[in-house]
């Protein structure tokens, strides 16, 4: 959390009149939009699973992801995922049949 000086937010207020009472405790992260949904996280279920430029086997692979790898997924195209892996970043395409149910 950051600290910030109530005096300072005064006008006119002499820098004496700080002390450890009129110190606040900021957050260090704003909180998120509570209208924004909760992101949806999930996890690989299968071995070695390629994560591709599409929504497709056709598609060239991006790179692949390990089982029990964590991912969140962006979006939803017949039978596949856009995701993003939350261990390198990277956003592609997986299959749904290889990425665990959401959790309730």
């Amino acid at each position: 959390a950051a600290n910030l000086d109530a005096a300072s937010l005064v006008p006119g207020l002499p820098a004496w009149a700080t002390d450890a009472a009129t110190k606040i405790d900021l957050p260090s992260q704003l909180p998120t939009d509570p209208l924004d949904p909760p992101a949806d996280l999930r996890e690989i279920t299968g071995l070695r699973v390629n994560m591709r430029d599409g929504p497709g086997a056709e598609y060239p692979v991006l790179r692949r992801l390990n089982l029990g790898q964590e991912v969140e997924v962006l979006d939803r195209a017949s039978g596949w995922y856009r995701l993003k892996s939350l261990q390198s970043g990277q956003i592609g395409w997986v299959s749904a049949s290889l990425v665990s149910d959401a959790a309730n």
